[in-house]
């Protein structure tokens, strides 16, 4: 057989099937990281929650500084993750950004105010500033799993339409 009577891809085809992959693999890693964000933001909901009926003067109250500072620790592996998504998919890059910075400057400002309560004697008082700053962390979340979770759709229907035109095609 000479080499004309194979079937051939157009690199219309190649470039849409590389497309394909990046779209998938891009939804793949926002279905992970709404997962993530969901579970931190349920974390921090807790936490919030505890924080309002703990005195400052109870042991539990150092639980709940640990307990942030974990809700901190795990946010910087899905930052990372979530900056790489929005270096990818600029539509959402700005929203992303904002609610990153959003969420970094609440949980040092609650993680400070718990220390600076912890430091100081306030007897039977509870931390309501702390509570505030983990409330604004919270929404932030949800407003980031909002944003990823419409990013995700729209990459789905995408995916979709590709595949109608792919087999429309052949």
């Amino acid at each position: 057989r000479d080499l004309h009577s194979f079937p051939t891809r157009r690199s219309s085809d190649l470039v849409v099937d590389m497309e394909q992959q990046d779209l998938a693999e891009d939804s793949e890693m926002i279905r992970h990281l709404l997962k993530n964000l969901v579970r931190l933001s349920f974390d921090q909901e807790a936490l919030i929650q505890k924080t309002g009926t703990t005195f400052i003067q109870d042991p539990q109250y150092q639980n709940i500084i640990a307990q942030q500072n974990k809700i901190k620790d795990d946010f910087r592996m899905v930052e990372d993750s979530l900056r790489a998504v929005a270096r990818r998919q600029v539509a959402v890059a700005a929203v992303v950004n904002k609610n990153l910075g959003e969420i970094n400057s609440n949980i040092a400002r609650s993680l400070s105010t718990l220390l600076d309560m912890n430091q100081t004697f306030y007897a039977n008082s509870r931390n309501t500033q702390s509570s505030q700053s983990m409330q604004y962390t919270m929404t932030s979340f949800n407003n980031l799993a909002l944003v990823l979770a419409e990013s995700l759709d729209q990459m789905q229907n995408q995916l979709r339409q590709n595949q109608q035109k792919k087999n429309n095609g052949s």
